[in-house]
């Protein structure tokens, strides 16, 4: 990934992309979890993270790794913010095969992430893979979409402050 941040000419540092990560993982993690809960999964919160950054240890590098074209032409500077590529137009940006590999691959991401995930979850929690695809469907789905639209913009912001600031402390 480094030639990439070199490429694009981005400020990327460390400690914002430790804080970035940190937040999203943990994010994410909470609203699988609490999707479960308001479905009557069994585990615990630690169940449900061990699952996921396991999960997470295995498909997100495998998923740079495959997506590396897709970000040799988009620069990625904040992965929280859905809105932080500013005025790119990404079609512009991206050769049609770029375009159909990223289309392909996140299909099949989703489908073995899907396969392999929803069933660790579901066995963590002791509930069906339907109820936890309803979980998906009727609580993630719209409080992510809820999040995304109207809190990540500002958790983006107060991350690169407390980054900026911590940078400067330290």
């Amino acid at each position: 990934m480094c030639p990439l941040i070199q490429k694009h000419g981005l400020e990327l540092g460390k400690l914002y992309f430790l804080l970035q990560f940190a937040y999203f993982q943990l994010l994410l993690v909470c609203v699988v979890h609490l999707s479960v809960k308001v479905f009557r999964g069994r585990g615990t919160l630690s169940q449900t993270a061990t699952a996921y950054c396991i999960w997470s240890g295995i498909a997100l590098p495998i998923g740079l790794i495959i997506s590396y074209p897709l970000f040799f032409y988009i620069p990625v500077e904040d992965f929280i913010s859905p809105g932080s590529l500013g005025n790119y137009d990404v079609t512009s940006l991206l050769p049609p095969w770029v375009m159909w590999w990223t289309v392909v691959i996140f299909f099949v991401m989703v489908l073995v992430g899907s396969l392999m995930l929803f069933q660790w979850i579901a066995d963590v929690h002791q509930i069906t893979k339907r109820r936890l695809l309803l979980a998906m469907i009727l609580v993630y789905g719209p409080i992510m979409m809820i999040y995304n639209y109207f809190v990540a913009p500002y958790i983006s912001k107060g991350l690169r402050l407390t980054s900026d600031f911590l940078q400067n402390v330290l």
